[in-house]
């Protein structure tokens, strides 16, 4: 099954608690928690600013609550809208609500306040500016750098180039005190429907409050503050009151869930969040697709519908996957019948409901393609000897040629590619759905990046009691001495771990013959970036032990553990170590897989994720090359195990930039090279 959610800032969660079928509800929903998307950003509206008429308002979203108790009775501060945040200096919010007081007094209006990003109270709230929507002059105030500062004047100049304010509007009447004028002026504002814009710009924030009256006259009041630093900051805007109350229903831009208002919203509003509820919600789209079509394509066709009773009238609307949970059963990779569904839990009011849902039937049909064509261009990229085409190119991509000439991208999961060869040639092969075998040819032409560092004992140098002696199948080997711990061994030149950071591989491979003086726990090989220091090695660090096992830790651990093995086990052997025989050891390593191998016999193989400690070797792949400069050939144990130097020899020492294949070593065995 496939899952289709969006994830935005605006994003609000809703339990899959109830469904429905075909738009009836039904009990047994779905035992996952999906996103409720509203993802609106991509609708804004050129004018958001002032005067932007209500007709301009479709990608608002809707949000229905009440700031303040119903009669009025919120004392000062008693009572907040929602938080509104505006991370950077170019988002904006904009909230639509109605306005009734108690009237009272001069006061008894909607105040706006901007401030830093915490919530009131909070370590680091503070009141950047507050502006009441009365008619008297004494209009805002603040708090700046510990200053607080309140103004009577429309605009206060710059303070030492820190802060400034403004304020404009339309009003024709002005309050000089808590007056009738004041008073009166007040009462022309119940029921008044407003509608604010804050903006942000460097360090200015600015606000547009329009007010509807409801005898048809519109008042606005604009003004900003501008604070030196702003620009770097998130800011928050809510509204606060007295003696009266908001009752909210529109909004653009993040609102966060720290404080959310529990009074009921005032009947006189004409808003009921719980009314038009889901009528019915349906889905069309193709009966039929080909095969090779990709999901997203086929979410390109459908069209998405719901429709609401409200006030006896039926109101529709048109729906986009962004705004729907969408699941599909089973998914694209195979032909056959598909049931796509889509559960929506929306009231017209813009509140959850219980969830309906819709189902689309369509299937898909045998793909007729006559040819591939790879569509990769890889004339200049580069590649190394056994890759996987899909890997060593991002974005790999091959298309279906059908019988009209179209092209259709497959899907790599459908295609067979066979390695790149050392001439940068490959194949892909695909099999279409009536059983027509079809194959194309590709080359990659850029940097060819095999690198085998072929070790030369000459090159290397002795630590402790161990020596150079002839061997008859080799030529010149090292022997070992195995009479103390972590101090003889064969230190091998820096570049002996290539730099894997484009392939994504390597390969250790070298000959050993246990010399009749095989141990368990002794290692083979080991690299640090520093001596032992008072007898221990640490990180960074990697190594093979001689019982088959691995260990690295650059950058990221993995200890290559038994629950990683493909057999669910690892096997620890020295069985190869006691017949006095000389044997190839090669370890293999990419960012997912490793293999431990004697002669031409994997002894342990790990799959792991790669990812989080205990699962990387990504980190020496690409910096190994740079941090493990004290390579140790015969012993070094790491950290502070009581395990000594082995006695072992060693030969024919060979490090290559990628996973070579069992032919390569099968080759060096037969040529004992």
């Amino acid at each position: 099954m496939k899952i289709y959610k969006y994830l935005t800032a605006a994003a609000v969660a809703a339990m899959f608690a109830t469904s429905c079928y075909e738009g009836e509800l039904y009990d047994e929903g779905p035992d996952w928690v999906a996103d409720k998307i509203a993802e609106e950003a991509a609708k804004k509206a050129a004018n958001q600013g002032e005067g932007a008429a209500a007709s301009d308002d479709s990608f608002l979203l809707d949000d229905i609550y009440q700031a303040g108790k119903t009669d009025n009775s919120s004392g000062w501060w008693g009572d907040h809208s929602k938080y509104y945040r505006m991370a950077t200096s170019e988002d904006s919010v904009i909230v639509k609500f109605k306005f009734f007081t108690a009237s009272a007094h001069v006061w008894n209006v909607p105040v706006i306040a901007i401030t830093t990003d915490d919530a009131r109270g909070g370590a680091n709230y503070r009141e950047i500016g507050l502006w009441r929507m009365d008619n008297f002059s004494n209009f805002a105030w603040g708090n700046e750098n510990g200053v607080t500062w309140n103004t009577s004047e429309t605009e206060a100049a710059y303070d030492n180039g820190v802060h400034a304010a403004r304020q404009t509007s339309n009003y024709e009447t002005d309050a000089t005190a808590d007056d009738d004028a004041g008073v009166e002026w007040n009462k022309s504002l119940e029921g008044a429907d407003c509608r604010t814009v804050v903006k942000r710009s460097g360090d200015k924030v600015t606000f547009t409050t329009t007010m509807k009256l409801t005898n048809g006259q519109s008042l606005t009041k604009t003004a900003y503050v501008e604070e030196k630093g702003l620009a770097d900051q998130a800011v928050r805007m809510f509204y606060t009151l007295e003696n009266a109350h908001l009752a909210f229903y529109k909004y653009f831009g993040e609102v966060l869930d720290e404080y959310v208002p529990s009074q009921t919203v005032d009947p006189a509003a004409g808003l009921d969040p719980d009314e038009a509820a889901i009528a019915s919600l349906t889905v069309t789209g193709p009966e039929t697709v080909p095969f090779g079509t990709t999901y997203d394509k086929v979410l390109e066709q459908i069209a998405i519908k719901v429709t609401y009773d409200f006030e006896g009238e039926t109101r529709e609307k048109a729906l986009t996957p962004s705004d729907v949970i969408i699941t599909l059963v089973p998914d694209m990779s195979t032909v056959g019948k598909k049931t796509l569904s889509v559960y929506y839990n929306t009231t017209l009011a813009g509140n959850f409901q219980q969830n309906v849902k819709a189902d689309l039937v369509f299937e898909v049909t045998p793909l007729s393609v006559n040819a591939l064509a790879i569509k990769s261009d890889l004339s200049s990229a580069y590649y190394f000897t056994g890759a996987d085409p899909t890997k060593v190119f991002n974005g790999f991509e091959v298309d279906g040629v059908q019988s009209n000439g179209d092209a259709i991208k497959l899907d790599n999961s459908t295609l067979v590619f066979t390695k790149v060869d050392g001439n940068g040639n490959f194949n892909v092969s695909y099999t279409t759905s009536d059983g027509k075998n079809l194959s194309a040819n590709g080359k990659f032409g850029g940097e060819k990046l095999d690198n085998v560092v072929s070790v030369s004992f000459d090159d290397c140098t002795i630590q402790g009691g161990g020596k150079f002696v002839d061997d008859a199948t080799f030529g010149k080997v090292f022997e070992n001495d195995n009479s103390a711990q972590r101090s003889s061994y064969l230190m091998l030149p820096a570049g002996t771990i290539q730099d894997c950071s484009k392939t994504g591989e390597m390969t250790i491979s070298f000959w050993v013959n246990g010399n009749g003086k095989a141990v368990m726990w002794s290692p083979l090989f080991a690299a640090y970036a520093a001596a032992p220091v008072d007898n221990t090695n640490t990180f960074p660090m990697f190594i093979i032990q001689g019982r088959g096992l691995l260990q690295t830790n650059i950058e990221g651990y993995n200890d290559f553990t038994a629950e990683q093995n493909v057999a669910g086990a690892n096997t620890e052997s020295i069985a190869y170590l006691e017949d006095n025989q000389w044997h190839l050891v090669t370890v293999t390593i990419t960012d997912k897989h490793a293999e431990f191998i004697v002669d031409n016999t994997v002894v342990n193989a790990w799959n792991y994720t790669g990812e989080g400690n205990g699962n990387v070797t990504a980190g020496f792949l690409t910096k190994g090359h740079e941090m493990l400069t004290y390579i140790c050939l015969g012993g070094n144990q790491a950290w502070n195990w009581g395990d000594p130097d082995t006695g072992y020899k060693y030969a024919k020492l060979k490090t290559y930039n990628r996973v070579i294949s069992a032919e390569e070593i099968a080759k060096r065995i037969a040529d004992k090279e």
